[in-house]
């Protein structure tokens, strides 16, 4: 335990998270550096080849030591860097994908804890198991002594009873407390669900005030709209009528023009023409004529009124377009926020479509809660009876069996006390009956002793030990002890090692149902704690809802804020953010690269692989090693058998060159 706690408080002073962030910032600047270097030697290269253009021979033999020891030691202090760089990289990449162990070091050091109480309720059943073993030995012991024997059977049922009744009570205290509990989770819901029932019933009530207020606007906007149209098609057939006069007006004008030009054409021909005409036909036409243009200037008016008539109407139209295109723009914007209204009050509807499952659920435990409720609607059929009424007749009944609870725990407490005493006279006369057996069992294995008569090679030991063993006892008494004796006391042994066997046995079978258990047990811990965790979010979700009666309303206690913790951890933005920065980077890498990463990844997490891999290498080492030896082997041999290749090449040849001189002296012959 204290080496968990100081893992713990190592791991906690250590702070992963915030050395991740700075080993992220430190990465960030080795990358810009990086960059700046590359940047820097460019430039040194450019500067050095404009250099060497520019300067003469001797200054460059002169000076090219010195470039080159700089070169050097640049070279140096880049190789320097670059394995730091990579050092530190590798380290920054291992660090990175370490998950913080704090977390889970806690729920360690919770279920070492949870373990160690599991360990001492062990223990207590092993000790409880040891006397009731002891029980079984005496009683199998002293088998001949009957009336003792009934006497420890029957102290032995009692002891049995009491650990049993002890086990119930507890199994009851614990059954009483989960059912606080429960109820206690139960009250809060019934609460929550009452708060979403007012709330859904207010939301209600606003969403048909608010179609109705649609409603009568969408009546006043279509009849705005009709009215509109109504004035619209009215301003339009005015103004057709009023274009169709226009035409008139301008076809007469037209006309008028033409007639009046034909008639001064004519005038002016009848003029040049009869010149010598006579002077009362003249003063006929000159009349006509003047009639003719007081027409002509009548008609003009008439015209300009027409048009002066016709701009004044279509200045009042345009007005009246305006105004009434004013009119709509504001219509269709109180309708867009009357949709919109519709449409936020239709998606909290949508969101709490399940009212009416939360009333089958509220009325179902109603039903769970108080049995007797089904059966009185069903005979009085009347109106149900408030939850306040019901939940008082259920304290009023709890309260009852409490106080008949507490009567019989007065009484099994007086009870304990008179089994507690009866107990320790029954563990006094048990430990003198224990002597007794002692003394017997020892007795009787002086006497298995005596009557076998091989002899190991620790004789002196086992004699020194028999003659201790049988220091009380008289030469006389051994004579008197035959085998029968002997023979009469092995099946008791047997029988008590059989029972022995069976008892070892069934205690190996509980505790491996402890065992199953006690997981079962830590596993509905884990699910109830989840369950917790989402509650507390529900409850938190709840609380964004102030009620009408009691705006600022806040659930504060000891239960809502122990799961605080663990759901501010599950929505905290830094896990989320490191989470999709490791994705975007893993993202950003090649496919060789994260075929490699997750090759690397599988292989230390996997212990046969890693295993593999390490026999693989060494392998592979081996080879190599072996491989360059023999070439080097191989290559010394060779440069050694040279001297020797050539001699023989020089043998063959002169055999070669002393064969042909034969076959060429026996050619002739």
């Amino acid at each position: 335990m204290s080496n968990l706690k100081s893992v713990l408080k190592c791991w906690s002073d250590f702070n992963l998270p915030v050395l991740q962030k700075s080993l992220d910032q430190s990465a960030n600047e080795i990358v810009e550096r990086q960059e700046n270097s590359e940047k820097g030697k460019k430039l040194l290269i450019k500067l050095t080849k404009e250099w060497k253009a520019n300067s003469s021979e001797e200054v460059r033999s002169k000076a090219s030591p010195v470039i080159k020891a700089f070169q050097k030691e640049i070279d140096s202090l880049n190789s320097r860097s670059k394995a730091a760089e990579s050092a530190f990289l590798l380290l920054y990449k291992n660090l990175l994908e370490i998950p913080d162990p704090v977390p889970v070091l806690k729920q360690a050091e919770s279920m070492k804890k949870q373990l160690d109480k599991a360990k001492d309720l062990e223990l207590e059943n092993q000790q409880l198991r040891t006397t009731l073993e002891e029980y079984n030995t005496e009683f199998a012991d002293v088998k001949n002594q009957e009336i003792t024997l009934n006497k420890l059977k029957e102290k032995l049922k009692k002891y049995e009873e009491q650990t049993d009744e002890k086990l119930k009570a507890l199994l009851d205290e614990k059954e009483k407390a989960l059912q606080i509990s429960y109820n206690e989770r139960e009250q809060k819901l019934l609460d929550s669900k009452l708060l979403l029932a007012t709330k859904l019933g207010d939301s209600e009530a606003k969403i048909k005030t608010l179609k109705e207020e649609l409603e009568k606007t969408q009546g006043e906007i279509f009849e705005l709209k009709s009215r509109h149209d109504e004035e619209i098609t009215a301003r339009i057939s005015e103004m057709e009528i009023l274009e169709s006069d226009l035409e008139r007006a301008n076809q007469q004008l037209l006309a008028a023009e033409k007639f009046s030009e034909n008639f001064k054409s004519l005038f002016n021909q009848d003029t040049k023409d009869a010149a010598d005409g006579l002077g009362q036909q003249n003063e006929v036409q000159y009349e006509s004529m003047r009639a003719m243009e007081f027409q002509l200037l009548s008609k003009e008016r008439e015209l300009s009124d027409l048009m002066e008539e016709i701009h004044h109407q279509q200045s009042v139209a345009d007005k009246f377009k305006r105004t009434v295109e004013r009119e709509l723009a504001l219509a269709e914007g109180a309708l867009e926020k009357k949709s919109k209204e519709v449409n936020y009050l239709t998606q909290k509807l949508n969101s709490m479509g399940d009212y009416e499952e939360i009333k089958r659920e509220l009325q179902v435990l109603k039903l769970i809660e108080f049995p007797g409720l089904k059966e009185d609607e069903n005979e009085l059929s009347i109106d149900v009876k408030p939850l306040e009424k019901l939940l008082l007749e259920k304290n009023k009944s709890l309260q009852s069996d409490c106080t008949k609870l507490k009567v019989q725990n007065g009484e099994l407490t007086g009870k304990y006390d008179q089994l507690q005493k009866s107990y320790s006279e029954v563990y006094r006369t048990v430990n003198d009956q224990k002597e007794l057996i002692s003394q017997l069992e020892s007795d009787i294995m002086n006497v298995k002793r005596l009557s076998s008569n091989d002899f190991t090679p620790t004789s002196t030991i086992t004699s020194e030990a028999i003659t201790k063993a049988v220091e009380h006892l008289h030469a006389d008494e051994f004579d008197e002890m035959d085998k029968q004796t002997v023979e009469s006391l092995l099946p008791i042994v047997s029988s008590q090692r059989e029972r022995f066997r069976l008892k070892n046995l069934e205690l190996e079978s509980q505790s491996r149902h402890q065992q199953y258990q006690i997981s079962m047990l830590q596993n509905e811990v884990d699910s109830v704690r989840q369950d917790n965790v989402k509650l507390y979010e529900k409850i938190k979700f709840l609380q964004s809802y102030p009620n009408k009666n009691n705006p600022s309303m806040k659930i504060d206690d000891d239960s809502t804020q122990r799961y605080s913790n663990s759901y501010e951890e599950r929505i905290d933005p830094f896990n989320d953010f490191s989470r999709k920065e490791k994705l975007q980077r893993y993202s950003n890498l090649s496919t060789p690269e994260k075929i490699t990463l997750n090759m690397t990844r599988f292989i230390l997490s996997n212990k046969v692989a890693r295993t593999l891999v390490f026999f693989y290498t060494i392998i592979l080492h081996c080879l190599v090693f072996l491989v360059l030896y023999k070439f080097a082997y191989t290559e010394s041999c060779k440069d050694a058998m040279l001297p020797f290749s050539a001699y023989e090449s020089i043998l063959k040849s002169s055999e070669k060159n002393s064969m042909t001189s034969i076959l060429v002296e026996k050619k002739p012959q």
